[in-house]
């Protein structure tokens, strides 16, 4: 008997140390508000979700479409557009979106500015005024 109250006594310990994890991932799920998950947001959930992070961070959009004929060259792409912004900034989300056609358009985003689309041969020319974009709305804010 005496051993079975221990084993009582540290479930019900457990579970009182855990209720407050169970019921915030309760209300992200609810909500789906990344907020709501300290310990499990990305800065990619952070910028997708509206509020003020997302002027605070380069929005990559790439329509990419559904007749290209190799996928692995839309992993490559998002691959290239990271390693090319990583240089200057961490603070950017990379979104892929099919659409129709067989074109692959890349548009940047910071705020209420952007730029493109653009053909990814032309991609600096949207990364450039971006980070400057960006490098000005965070001085804005200071």
């Amino acid at each position: 008997m005496d051993s079975s109250r221990r084993y009582i006594l540290l479930s019900v310990i457990i579970l009182c140390a855990a209720l407050p994890a169970i019921g915030a991932f309760l209300l992200y799920f609810v909500t789906q508000n990344p907020t709501l998950r300290p310990l499990g947001l990305t800065k990619e959930q952070l910028v997708e979700f509206e509020g003020d992070a997302e002027a605070l961070a380069i929005r990559v959009t790439v329509d990419w479409g559904r007749d290209q004929v190799p996928e692995a060259r839309k992993a490559e792409l998002r691959a290239l557009i990271a390693d090319r912004l990583i240089i200057y900034t961490d603070d950017f989300a990379i979104t892929m979106r099919d659409v129709p056609g067989d074109r692959v358009g890349v548009t940047f985003k910071v705020g209420a500015n952007e730029y493109g689309p653009m053909a990814p041969e032309q991609m600096m020319d949207g990364i450039i005024p971006s980070l400057i974009a960006l490098d000005m709305t965070k001085k804005a804010r200071e």
